[in-house]
């Protein structure tokens, strides 16, 4: 998996000096140069905090950007897993018709049909019910 599989939300403090805005702002970019098209990336500064102290400064602002970000990121993967079966599911039909098509044209009976040289268990056929 590359950078561009996962959702990124980047928290930071423009008065941050252990991680400089402009260093924050340099990797965003870069981020968003390699990014998914509609992948989750998003970038909340906040003001007057040090590294670690933006809960503390403004917890409503911070609450508020993970439950968006949250949002966006499960909508994301959902939209993406559908994409992904969706996919899968055409080609196992895909396979699925391939292979029985196949086996039209051999004329195979099935494995252990009666005359197959199977173990002698036969299918029990279209009308059989349980």
């Amino acid at each position: 998996m590359g950078c561009t599989d996962w959702a990124v939300l980047l928290l930071h403090s423009k008065d941050d000096r252990i991680c400089p805005k402009e260093e924050l702002l340099e990797f965003h970019a870069r981020m968003l140069a390699g990014s998914d098209a509609g992948r989750p990336l998003r970038r909340v500064e906040f003001a007057g905090c040090p590294h670690v102290g933006l809960l503390r400064k403004d917890p409503t602002k911070y609450e508020e950007a993970l439950r968006q970000f949250v949002g966006e990121a499960v909508e994301w993967q959902e939209r993406r897993e559908r994409k992904i079966w969706a996919k899968m599911s055409r080609e196992a039909a895909k396979s699925s018709s391939l292979f029985h098509a196949s086996r039209v044209r051999a004329g195979s009976a099935g494995v252990g049909d009666a005359g197959s040289g199977g173990m002698g268990v036969s299918s029990p056929g279209p009308r059989a019910r349980l």
